[in-house]
């Protein structure tokens, strides 16, 4: 039986209005079950916090949906912090933080089954281990500058229940809401707004881990995050995202490495991705080395919230 009571999803849309709908649809017999959610509106153009509120407005669950918005595109990170402080902050407040990508596709049982994961571990964050691992696999590029022994994309344990990872996945991770304070308490915010989008989940995953709480992986629950190659692809939106994943994997591994192992990591990291570069244009497709230089010199340079080749908010 499915009980999502103390659960809260959040979401950040950007021009997703349409995606957004069709996830709440999708999640009615979560919000049966108890689930709530809050959107956060990250200054879209396209009419989307116009179409959520309207659906809302008419939806039967619509006490369990709050709608935030700001006037401009914050950035994932800020957004995320602003959805869960508002989560945080209700009454009741959350027990249990849902983090939901509006692409995601997911479904009561994906909820239920990483709550009773988090109950039975004790973690802080549990991520969904069934899912369009191919989509993940293409989509998470420039790989890792590090990772830690226990990476979760590696080979899946056969069978198990549920096994500990260094990180948690982006588009759909539930965190337990004590954790999440413990977070902003120690450090005044939950996601690091100053990465704008990308690179988030590690280092939050760290900073869990230097507080004594699991990442962990839940075997049977799923989801599909579908979205292809998106840094491939011929659209300033492309370049802005290879740039930040650039940029704050350095940023990250400069945090978390002593001297002696970030250094002499660059150069290799940056060795095998300007290979794949190559690879790439050999291949016929359109990857953006340029924003990726950009983003490996602004790291260096401590350079850290949007970046100055941003599309703007009207495109």
């Amino acid at each position: 039986m499915t009980n999502l009571e103390g659960v809260t999803a959040v979401g950040v849309t950007w021009n997703s209005g349409g995606l957004a709908e069709r996830q709440l649809r999708a999640l009615e017999p979560a919000f049966a079950a108890g689930l709530r959610m809050v959107l956060f509106d990250n200054g879209s153009v396209d009419g989307s916090p116009e179409r959520l509120e309207a659906f809302v407005a008419q939806w039967p669950f619509a006490a369990s949906v709050t709608l935030l918005r700001s006037d401009t595109n914050a950035g994932f990170c800020a957004g995320v912090n602003a959805a869960t402080m508002a989560a945080l902050g209700a009454d009741p407040p959350a027990g249990w933080i849902w983090m939901l990508n509006p692409d995601a596709e997911v479904t009561a049982g994906t909820a239920q089954v990483m709550l009773d994961v988090l109950r039975e571990t004790g973690a802080g964050v549990v991520s969904p281990g069934l899912g369009d691992r191919h989509s993940i696999r293409v989509n998470a590029w420039p790989k890792m500058f590090w990772a830690p022994a226990q990476y979760w994309l590696a080979a899946v344990p056969h069978g198990r229940r549920w096994w500990r990872s260094g990180r948690y996945m982006g588009s759909c991770a539930l965190f337990d809401a004590s954790a999440v304070r413990q977070l902003i308490t120690r450090d005044g915010h939950f996601q690091d707004a100053a990465l704008f989008m990308d690179g988030d989940e590690l280092d939050v995953a760290l900073r869990l881990r230097a507080l004594g709480w699991d990442s962990v992986v839940a075997g049977e629950a799923a989801q599909l995050h579908p979205g292809g190659p998106r840094t491939l692809a011929r659209t300033k939106v492309s370049k802005a995202r290879q740039y930040y994943q650039s940029r704050n994997n350095v940023i990250v591994a400069r945090r978390w490495l002593p001297r002696w192992r970030f250094w002499p990591l660059l150069g290799l990291r940056m060795a095998r991705d300007l290979s794949w570069f190559a690879r790439m244009r050999i291949a016929g497709h359109h990857p953006h080395p340029g924003p990726y230089l950009a983003g490996v010199r602004d790291a260096l340079l401590g350079r850290t919230g949007r970046w100055a080749g941003h599309p703007p908010d009207n495109r």
